[in-house]
Parts: C-alpha cells; sequence; structure tokens
C-alpha cells in the first residue's frame, strides 16, 4: 500500500528543509532542532550547487571555505561563533563527518521534485535463540588444566567397635561414666544385651 501526497514548495531551500525534516525523526535521540535544520539545508543546497565538482574532498573545501560559511550566516543574522556552534552541534549528530563532509544519508540532488518514500516494516518481536559461545582453544585447554578427575566416594557407615580392647573397659561396669555407657548410650546398650551379649 502507498500513500503520495503532493506537497506545493516555493524554492529549493524550502525543498531542503521539507527533506531533511521528512527523514528527522527517524534520528531518534539525535534529532535536529529548527536551526539545525536550517543549517544544513543551505549545506545540501551548496553542495548541490558545486556538485559538478566529482571529487568529494575538493568539493567540501569549498562548501566549508570561509565565503560560503560566511553567505550561510548571512541568510541568518548569526556571527561567526554561533555558526561554528551550530556546525560542531551537526559534527556530534553525525551529520557532518569527521573529515569535514555531509553524511551520504542526508545528500540529495534536487530538481524540480523530489519524492521520499518509507518502507515500514512488521519486525518479529520474538527473539532468536542464541548460538552457545565457542571459546578459543588456548581458553579451553586452560580450563582443562583445572579440571580435577572425578572420584567414586562410597557411602561410609560407621559401625560400633566391639573390639576386645573396647569391651574390656566395660568391665569396671556399666555405670554412668563406663566407657561403654559413653560409647554406646542405654538404648543401645540394652538392644546388645538382647542379642545374646553377656557383660
Amino acid at each position: 500500500m502507498e500513500k503520495i501526497y503532493d506537497i506545493p514548495i516555493k524554492s529549493k531551500i524550502d525543498m531542503y528543509q521539507a527533506w531533511i525534516l521528512s527523514i528527522n525523526w527517524t534520528l531518534y535521540k539525535n534529532q535536529l532542532t529548527t536551526s539545525e535544520i536550517g543549517i544544513l539545508s543551505y549545506l545540501l543546497y551548496y553542495n548541490e550547487k558545486y556538485k559538478a565538482i566529482k571529487e568529494d574532498e575538493i568539493r567540501y573545501e569549498l562548501l566549508f571555505s570561509t565565503s560560503v560559511k560566511k553567505k550561510i550566516r548571512e541568510e541568518f543574522s548569526i556571527d561567526s561563533q554561533k555558526f561554528e556552534t551550530y556546525l560542531n552541534k551537526l559534527r556530534k549528530k553525525g551529520i557532518i563527518t569527521a573529515n569535514n563532509g555531509i553524511n551520504p544519508r542526508f545528500i540529495v540532488y534536487i530538481d524540480d521534485k523530489l519524492t521520499v518514500g518509507f518502507n515500514f516494516v512488521l519486525q518479529n518481536t520474538t527473539p532468536k535463540p542464541q548460538p552457545e559461545p565457542v571459546l578459543p582453544p588456548q581458553v579451553e585447554d586452560q580450563l582443562e588444566e583445572f579440571e580435577e578427575p572425578a572420584e567414586d566416594y562410597e557411602e561410609k557407615v560407621i559401625q560400633p567397635d566391639y573390639s576386645e580392647e573396647v569391651l574390656s573397659d566395660t568391665s569396671a561396669g556399666a555405670g554412668a561414666g563406663s566407657v561403654w555407657d559413653r560409647y554406646m548410650g542405654d538404648d543401645r546398650l540394652n538392644e546388645v544385651k538382647k542379642s545374646g551379649w553377656s557383660l
């Protein structure tokens, strides 16, 4: 489905401003202010005037020359310091590139008509499964060095010691202070007696 509207525009500068306004919302946090849109529209306008110069570097040198910047400042009635402030803001927002050029995303050449189109694509919000990270071989080797071999642990049950040495200590009697009492307790002592042991 397409929606096309014909919008009458009086001048090339107004058309460049309309172009920037139409895509400004796509810049999200870096959206341009009204003054920044005005400055950029003039830069695009003069970039088109010098489009016969095919080498970008040479064309941009002319575009950001003192004479062209003076013409733009006069259009906005602002001093040089304020104008440079606007240029720095455009640099921070990625509109003007590090080599003093213009981001190709914004460059258009307008004759007497400009058509701007958007394709709105509904994205699937279901997250895709992420593959497991692959460790470099040297990292895997280091991990293997720290791995300890698994040991089989048998459950150990402590059995009472019925050796002659322990039983001999019971000869003093089964009183509260005997080794047998301290080791077995009354309940266990009774069970041993029932089993046929003689104390």
